[in-house]
């Protein structure tokens, strides 16, 4: 096991990792902030304008996440030094990009779980389900979690070629 503590942080929690790149957010005197870690340097991300930054899925250089921005969450994506942002699901008041595969981007907000490939958001949830909360991609599908009530009861999913599996 190795420790990450981003130096002069209270708080480091790190949430993605592709070959050497690791994600996350921590805390400190400023406020919440994401990281980029290659190994042996810790790069702060903090989307311009933003309250808070979370970092929480990279695939090679391309780091997504969420910010806090004038009061909402909404996705950005990290590359090259450059962010783009303020990325809001139509109809829905918070948007979280939650990991990255290729040009594919999987999050969630308040009214279902997507599949975001740049331009089209393809939204979807388990079936019967009260929240479907998706928080990893890949070529072979998306996980996550689903719960059946209000009481927060959690079950696994993988949505793979537009059928959901319960795990």
């Amino acid at each position: 096991f190795s420790t990450l503590d981003v130096p002069g942080s209270t708080k480091t929690e790190a949430y993605g990792i592709s070959g050497n790149n690791i994600v996350g957010y921590f805390q400190d005197a400023g406020g919440t902030h994401g990281f980029l870690y290659n190994g042996s340097t810790f790069t702060t991300l903090n989307v311009p304008g933003a309250t808070q930054t979370y970092a929480n899925g990279v695939s090679g250089n391309t780091v997504v996440g969420y910010c806090q921005l004038a009061g909402t969450y909404r996705g950005f994506v990290y590359d090259s030094g450059m962010y783009t942002t303020n990325f809001t699901y139509p109809g829905a008041i918070d948007t979280h990009f939650w990991s990255v595969s290729g040009s594919n981007i999987a999050g969630y907000t308040s009214i279902g779980s997507f599949i975001y490939n740049g331009t089209t958001y393809t939204n979807f949830t388990v079936p019967g389900s009260y929240r479907t909360t998706a928080l990893g991609i890949a070529a072979s599908g998306v996980v996550g979690f689903y719960t059946t009530n209000s009481s927060d009861q959690q079950h696994g999913f993988l949505y793979s070629g537009g059928t959901t599996t319960r795990l």
